[in-house]
């Protein structure tokens, strides 16, 4: 390329007397990735889920029951699928819900709650009704784009109905805590079974 541009500007010095420059052939070369299956740990994981906290309530609300829509979701939902595209098949994110129990005594639980997720961006949405006794959890089923995809905490809202509870044994700070279970499964493709 310099050798190039140095006969160039000779010509343009040398005015009648300008030399034909020669172009010199173009090296070409490669830029190589190659992709390794690392097997099953690290193809598909579920890197993050959100956790959300609905703040204080009073005793009245505990027996009564009472709707809240979370204060702080704290936690991005993402999802790493790195699996190679020659293993088809997207995935389903199911979730359930625990009963509300004492975070001291686990074996005093208020009645059923149910638990409204929602979210959504260009990637992911999540649309999920969950309630604390149902025998089937809430599912996401995805089969777009691979990668990391990420659904940020503030893209998504949470709404708790707690049904009442009016045999609770409440004291003033008792604090009440559900598990949220989320489950990461790999969706086979119809064509991996032989349809």
């Amino acid at each position: 390329m310099k050798l190039t541009t140095l006969l160039f500007t000779a010509a343009l010095l040398l005015g009648s007397t300008a030399v034909a420059a020669t172009p010199v052939k173009a090296a070409e070369t490669e830029a190589v990735v190659t992709v390794q299956d690392p097997g099953d740990a690290g193809q598909l994981t579920l890197q993050s889920a959100p956790e959300f906290n609905f703040g204080t309530v009073k005793a009245v609300e505990i027996y009564n029951g009472f709707d809240k829509d979370q204060l702080t979701t704290n936690k991005d939902l993402v999802i790493v699928d790195g699996r190679p595209a020659n293993l088809q098949g997207g995935w389903t994110l199911t979730t359930s819900l625990a009963p509300f129990s004492k975070a001291d005594d686990a074996k005093q639980t208020l009645a059923q709650s149910t638990l409204q997720l929602t979210g959504k961006n260009t990637v992911l949405a999540l649309d999920e009704l969950l309630t604390s006794d149902a025998a089937t959890p809430g599912a996401l089923a995805y089969d777009g784009q691979r990668g990391t995809l990420t659904l940020p905490a503030a893209a998504i809202s949470a709404h708790l109905t707690q049904a009442a509870t009016p045999n609770a044994s409440v004291s003033d700070g008792d604090h009440y805590v559900a598990k949220l279970t989320w489950t990461l499964t790999p969706a086979v493709a119809a064509s991996a079974l032989g349809n």
